[in-house]
């Protein structure tokens, strides 16, 4: 990812060399939302959009609710719309974008700090890498997390997701998955995974309370295509022995796995079914097909 230009700290656009926050806390704590911007294709040429925007939008304040952090002491949601729009539009962005909004305690009064930092990025799904698939390995789960934290996207739920990344890399993989007490497979806690079995998929279920856009988008993509989907916990042997695999949501867009702890899942190859997926969440998020125009918000008014 590149730097970007600009970042906006607690209400102003400041250069990115010149934002600044105190380090003098005696915790770490806070929340984050992520989420991704898209170039516009033929329909809305030279534009950037944003994929379920009011979605992250409502995450972030249901993630401080959760938290009892007090954001809109320093933020609405209407103002922090437009922030977001404000802090792309600042760095020149019209492909694709990768925007983190964090907000934490200041520790000198009950206004939180509110950051929002966005920064370019390469789409798997569009790349020519997408057709090769990669390979995970399974790990144990590292650490539990609280249920008022998985309620809640903060930084402390990425542990397991970088000592999962960590290991795979030692071990020349891609990436992990995790393996929890019951003997239950699952991407992580923002990635979900998901199996395919004779043409119907199955994905690892959701905490309440929160939204992941593109979980979200991959579930309507494929109902409407009539492909049956099952939301509930996925068993290793039940992913060993898949047609398909693939891990989708806003931190990793859609990946299709190749192979697992050295097992070829599907012949090692990209699934019909996950390929179709993503090509139809590629034409949505890029205003190719007139069929989700509604998930999309443009970034700049021309």
């Amino acid at each position: 990812m590149s730097q970007p230009g600009f970042v906006w700290l607690n209400g102003e656009l400041v250069e990115y060399e010149a934002a600044k926050i105190s380090v003098d806390s005696k915790i770490s704590f806070g929340i984050c939302e992520r989420m991704r911007s898209y170039p516009c294709a033929e329909i809305l040429k030279e534009n950037t959009l944003l994929l379920k925007f009011d979605d992250h939008i409502d995450n972030f304040f249901n993630s401080a609710k959760a938290l009892g952090l007090a954001v809109d002491k320093r933020i609405k949601k209407d103002n922090l719309r437009e922030a977001v729009l404000a802090t792309i539009r600042a760095n020149e962005f019209r492909t694709y974008a990768d925007i983190s909004v964090f907000a934490w305690p200041s520790f000198t009064g009950d206004v939180p700090d509110v950051a929002i930092v966005v920064k370019s990025y390469e789409s798997i799904v569009s790349s020519d890498d997408f057709e090769k698939g990669w390979k995970f390995g399974i790990v144990a789960l590292k650490t539990q997390l609280f249920d008022s934290l998985l309620k809640a996207r903060v930084p402390a739920g990425y542990v397991n997701d970088v000592l999962g990344a960590w290991e795979a890399k030692a071990k020349g993989l891609c990436g992990s998955l995790f393996v929890d007490s019951q003997g239950s497979v699952f991407g992580g806690n923002y990635t979900f995974l998901a199996v395919v079995k004779n043409g119907a998929i199955v994905i690892q279920p959701f905490p309440v309370g929160m939204k992941d856009t593109i979980r979200a988008a991959v579930i309507t993509i494929a109902k409407d295509q009539g492909i049956s989907v099952a939301e509930r916990n996925i068993a290793k042997a039940e992913l060993l022995d898949a047609d398909e695999a693939f891990v989708c949501g806003v931190d990793v867009e859609i990946v299709p796995i190749a192979e697992v702890d050295g097992k070829a899942i599907g012949g090692g190859k990209l699934g019909s079914i996950t390929e179709q997926i993503a090509k139809r969440f590629n034409d949505a998020t890029t205003a190719r097909s007139d069929k989700y125009l509604d998930w999309l918000t443009t970034v700049y008014a021309e």
